[in-house]
């Protein structure tokens, strides 16, 4: 038996397997590429699945369950009334009876605070294992009921302080999105940078010839509680890629067939990146 080597064919097949090689592998080429693209659409979904929700108005919607917490554990009264009950009966578990508003009512409050820098930590022992306050119902006639009173003018300056933290969570995942060149987020998102970028890593390996990669993610208290999310956000972004990828080679296959050399085509692919309102 002889076997005949057709030389020219092996020299165009392996001058196709190279130029496949470099137009997926190295920067800017399309594995890179795809890296990237799929890096920021998943930091986009990650973020719009981390509360607050929904995706739009998420802003709004944190704010108003930042007040509605707030003003569900702390109420206000008169700085002379807090004084006279302190001196009757303290600070804590105040049981009494009062004039409020032109009539008797029975006060069953858990905590006064007169010094606000007091407020926040007391705050913190009512949160849930999601950081939000329990509400609690108040339906008895002439009985008023509160966790924490505080003298008038108090509460709103606390509750726009609390505000103003809306967006820290979802800044935790961006800020390794925006490492990348992502830099289309909201400011009430971006303004938490400075402070995330401890807890937040990311390293990008997506030019690598072994293993090309893009790995990020975050340290510290709490960070794994929207796990179920993540992993739902990442279950989408994977069909996505593999979808992706079939793609690129099909364009890979279409220029072998015209006679011309695979080039990167990864862009021409690129999805549109998830709004963050």
């Amino acid at each position: 038996m002889t076997l005949t080597i057709d030389e020219p064919k092996i020299a165009r097949l392996t001058l196709a397997l190279d130029a496949y090689r470099n137009a997926l592998i190295g920067a800017g080429k399309d594995v890179s590429e795809i890296l990237k693209q799929e890096h920021r659409l998943l930091c986009r979904k990650i973020v719009n699945f981390t509360p607050p929700l929904p995706q739009s108005s998420a802003k709004v919607s944190g704010e108003l369950a930042v007040k509605k917490d707030l003003y569900s554990l702390i109420s206000e009264a008169p700085e002379p009334m807090l004084r006279r009950l302190e001196m009757q009966s303290g600070t804590m578990d105040i049981d009494a009876w009062d004039t409020v508003g032109g009539r008797r009512r029975h006060l069953v409050w858990k905590n006064i605070v007169t010094n606000p820098s007091e407020l926040e930590a007391l705050h913190g022992t009512f949160k849930n294992s999601r950081g939000r306050v329990p509400r609690e119902k108040n339906s008895e006639k002439d009985v008023w009921r509160s966790r924490i009173v505080v003298p008038v003018g108090m509460r709103d300056p606390y509750v726009r302080k609390i505000q103003s933290r809306v967006g820290y969570w979802k800044a935790k995942w961006a800020y390794g999105a925006a490492q990348l060149g992502d830099t289309k987020y909201p400011a009430w998102i971006t303004r938490h940078f400075a402070y995330v970028k401890k807890d937040s890593f990311i390293t990008d390996n997506s030019a690598a010839e072994q293993r090309p990669s893009i790995e990020f993610g975050g340290r510290g208290p709490n960070f794994r509680r929207d796990m179920g999310r993540v992993n739902d956000a990442i279950q989408s972004r994977v069909k996505s890629i593999i979808s992706k990828v079939k793609l690129v080679l099909s364009d890979y296959a279409a220029d072998t067939v015209a006679g011309i050399l695979a080039k990167p085509t990864a862009k021409r692919h690129e999805t549109a990146v998830e709004e963050v309102d």
